[in-house]
């Protein structure tokens, strides 16, 4: 832009900084706002405020949006300023104006826009960059309420997204830690203690109960009267946290079975918020059910800790510091069906399953080499022969010497916890390969507060929507995409689906737009309403049927054309039925009738290899001389290459099998030295300036040409059809004009 030094300064320009100097000595005078004497006073106010401001604004003024800013304004320009300054909005901003150009035509129909947080993907030192902005656009209007600016104030925040983005992901592996933690945690919530967070350790603790969401007393109803909701509340009410070591808890750990007694070390912490209230408490805890019968194996008697075997639900032995097993309480013998002392030794193997025997012997003498505690999974044979998964654990009894004095081990039940893992991957599995089969994606939004809002789904969904793998978008971003033809109808289909009086089934095609905005591919959405506690969702699958709408749009178009070329052939064939079957030679008529009949079928048969759209004329030219073709230098054909429409290729059939018929009686053709020379050219223009497709028959060696004492159907075909007709070529209007000639 070229710079020039006014008489004066306005004052409405006076300060801003860097901004402000490039303002005052820009020329004015050739851009679309013209002179700064002559610029409203709303403009003049608005420079004003702009300059006075640290906050980033940006002013976009009249029909051809003319930029001004502020130093603020400088950063998110990058390598656009200072060129920015009086140039189009839609011009500096080309890079995001498919994102942004929706906004600020609001703007300029008097809406006011704000939005927290957008994210534009910005052309920044010759590289495209994911940015964020919170910005408002507000419409300036003049005394007749027409809006004649817009005035913006923006913040970028693409680093405060990027700070938060990085505290989701530490958040998540905070949960994953969390989960893969071997002691048992959870998060409770609230005076009642809402179950917010539990790990796998916790959930394998209570029997694997979905307990997310629901108070303690009623996920854990058997635990009433044991004291532990009490400790709650008073870590709650207090702000002490609590410490429990070895406390008994009955737990009902199977469903539907009954509650069993474990041993617990755990802490109660209280969770505060930032003004120090509290606000949940934090469990977190072993299962010492096992180590705990064996302390109390070690400091009880014998019979004392086989009476308290007996009593547990749990398979319980002991082994002998070499391993050998030398007790079993009574439900290892009542669920194998084996009598005392036949399990003994290394007996026991016997009931494990054989496929599950070398692991379990292997991770035992590992055990017993190390003096760590056993644990292994294996397949226990039950009276009836079949088998169940157990969990085995064994802690060693060690003596002040540090010798293992014995080791004390359980057997606890897992099949159904087996079974319920394995179905559930199995179900997921079977619903990915259907999803796959049928080419579908998932997807969900929330209806909260009269809005559509958090649109998310797997990578197939979010491609037919055409958004961009990996990358948040909104439901707004999502709707922008939706062909303007097709807007109208989804509001009232989602409508319709939450309505409480329906099915609850939103079932609508439609079509998105992509990058490019030239094409759109269709997609089939369905879904199902479901209630929530602060609003309505929508869970679904899509499914891309582009091909689907294609092929009844071309099937619909196949049908017309059909229908109307089925009606031509009907009239030319009656024409030709009544132009051959004149005069008292029936039989004869007939069989020029056939050939007739013959070469508009070949004409057909070439139509219908190029689905009935052209014909190349050579191809037709060529088809309609086969019952002439005798011998294959009876006939020359050269001419260059033009394709003929449907109905010009049956036309061209006919004529040529005419003049070849006619060859044949009198013609060339007539004799043995005949030859037949056909060409056509697209020669220069008529003197209507058309173009003038040119077509020669000539014939060479036959008898003598005498004018003929009447006109057949031959004669009557080539003057009534071609020699008036004009033709549609490549866009031209191409005047046929055929000249015969022996």
């Amino acid at each position: 832009m070229s710079e020039v030094t006014p008489v004066r300064d306005p004052t409405f320009m006076l300060g801003g900084g860097e901004m402000g100097e490039r303002i005052r000595r820009f020329d004015w005078a050739k851009s679309p706002l013209g002179l700064p004497a002559q610029w409203p006073g709303s403009l003049r106010t608005l420079i004003q405020v702009m300059l006075s401001s640290t906050q980033p604004m940006f002013i976009a003024w009249g029909p051809e949006r003319t930029m001004l800013y502020n130093d603020a304004y400088t950063p998110m320009l990058a390598q656009r300023h200072p060129e920015a300054l009086g140039s189009r909005f839609t011009e500096v901003w080309a890079d995001i104006i498919f994102d942004i150009g929706p906004i600020i035509n609001a703007a300029f129909a008097g809406i006011s826009t704000h939005m927290d947080d957008i994210q534009l993907s910005m052309v920044r030192d010759d590289r495209v960059v994911e940015t964020h902005f919170s910005f408002g656009y507000t419409p300036v209007l003049d005394a007749k309420d027409r809006a004649v600016g817009m005035f913006c104030t923006a913040v970028e925040i693409t680093e405060e997204v990027r700070q938060s983005r990085m505290r989701g992901a530490e958040l998540d592996r905070l949960r994953e830690m969390l989960a893969q933690a071997p002691s048992f945690m959870a998060m409770l919530n609230g005076p009642d203690h809402v179950f917010e967070i539990t790990n796998d350790a916790y959930l394998q603790l209570i029997g694997h109960r979905d307990v997310l969401g629901i108070p303690a007393r009623e996920a854990l109803p058997e635990v009433e009267g044991q004291g532990f909701f009490e400790l709650l509340d008073s870590v709650f009410t207090t702000g002490q946290p609590y410490v429990g070591r070895g406390l008994p808890i009955m737990l009902q750990r199977r469903p539907g079975g009954k509650p069993e007694q474990r041993f617990l070390d755990f802490i109660y912490q209280p969770i505060r918020s930032a003004d120090g209230s509290i606000t949940g408490i934090f469990a977190q805890g072993h299962d010492i059910t096992d180590q705990k019968l064996a302390e109390l194996a070690a400091a009880a008697s014998e019979a004392k800790f086989r009476r308290l075997a007996q009593l547990l639900p749990n398979h319980v032995w002991t082994a002998q510091p070499d391993g050998n097993l030398d007790w079993f309480n009574d439900q290892v013998y009542a669920y194998s069906g084996a009598h005392a002392g036949e399990l003994d030794g290394n007996q026991w193997v016997h009931i494990v399953h054989p496929e599950d025997v070398p692991s379990a012997a292997e991770s035992w003498e590992r055990s017993l080499s190390t003096g760590a505690p056993y644990s292994t999974e294996f397949r226990l044979r039950q009276h009836d022969g079949t088998y169940r998964w157990h969990l085995a654990r064994a802690n060693p009894a060690v003596a002040a010497d540090r010798h293992v004095e014995y080791w004390v081990g359980t057997n606890t039940d897992i099949e159904d916890q087996k079974e319920a893992a394995l179905a559930l991957r199995e179900s997921e599995l079977r619903v990915k390969l259907a999803l796959a089969a049928a080419q579908m994606g998932v997807w969900e939004c929330d209806f909260i507060d009269g809005r559509f809002a958090n649109l998310r789904g797997d990578d197939h969904a979010i491609h037919l929507f055409g958004g961009t793998i990996d990358q948040h978008e909104s439901f707004d971003d999502f709707a922008a995409r939706v062909h303007p033809e097709d807007r109208s109808r989804m509001a009232p289909a989602a409508l319709a689906a939450l309505d409480p009086s329906g099915d609850g089934i939103l079932d609508i095609e439609y079509r998105v737009m992509l990058d490019d905005g030239s094409t759109a591919r269709w997609v089939h959405a369905r879904a199902q309403v479901l209630d929530e506690i602060f609003g309505q969702r929508l869970v679904g699958t899509v499914r891309d049927i582009t091909q689907r709408r294609d092929n009844e749009a071309r099937q619909n178009v196949l049908g017309r054309e059909l229908e109307h070329r089925i009606k031509n052939t009907l009239a030319m064939v009656s024409a030709i039925a009544s132009q051959t079957l004149k005069g008292d030679d029936i039989a004869e008529r007939r069989k020029t009738f056939d050939a007739r009949l013959n070469a508009l079928a070949h004409a057909h048969d070439l139509l219908t290899a190029k689905t009935w759209q052209s014909a190349p004329i050579q191809s037709v030219i060529e088809s309609a001389l086969t019952p002439h073709m005798s011998a294959p230098d009876r006939f020359i054909i050269e001419g260059e290459h033009i394709s003929l429409s449907a109905k010009q290729s049956l036309s061209m059939a006919l004529t040529i099998h005419e003049l070849a018929t006619n060859a044949a009686k009198y013609g060339a053709l007539s004799t043995s030295e005949g030859l037949v020379r056909i060409s056509w050219t697209l020669d220069g223009l008529n003197e209507t300036a058309e173009r003038q497709f040119v077509f020669k028959w000539q014939e060479s060696g036959g008898p003598n040409v005498v004018e003929p004492e009447r006109k057949g159907f031959g004669s009557r075909l080539i003057t009534r059809v071609l020699l008036p007709t004009s033709m549609e070529m490549s866009g031209s209007n191409i005047v046929l004009k055929a000249l015969c000639a022996s």
